[in-house]
């Protein structure tokens, strides 16, 4: 073998058994204090693909809410396909979760079409 690949492969040798000696120094440190009682890890599998169940609780983060509400210019759009050629009146705010925009029919009459803010 050449010099330089002796010397990577005692390298790698050294720094798995370094690695090695601190995993086992690290779950020493983990263990409970008493001397009977054993530490277990157990892993939950979530239906839905997550490793924790504590994941649910990011779904109650604003960060994530905003990015499952729907905007309103988005609502607008889905608005205006619903109204049917009804001209476009304007937004008349949030009411129970949707976005409520009005329209005018054709014949005069004027409609509010809700669309969920929710995806």
């Amino acid at each position: 073998m050449t010099r330089t690949l002796k010397h990577r492969l005692m390298t790698c040798a050294a720094t798995g058994l370094i690695l090695g000696v601190v995993m086992v120094a690290g779950s020493a440190l983990a263990a409970p204090a008493g001397g009977d009682e054993r530490a277990t890890v157990q892993i939950v599998q979530d239906p839905r693909g997550r490793q924790d169940p504590r994941d649910r609780d990011r779904r109650d983060d604003p960060r994530e809410q905003q990015s499952r509400r729907v905007s309103e210019a988005e609502a607008q759009r889905i608005a205006q396909s619903r109204a049917g050629g009804a001209r476009y009146v304007g937004y008349m705010g949030m009411r129970g979760g949707q976005h409520v925009f009005r329209f005018e029919q054709r014949d005069g009459r004027v409609i509010d079409i809700g669309v969920d803010a929710e995806r």
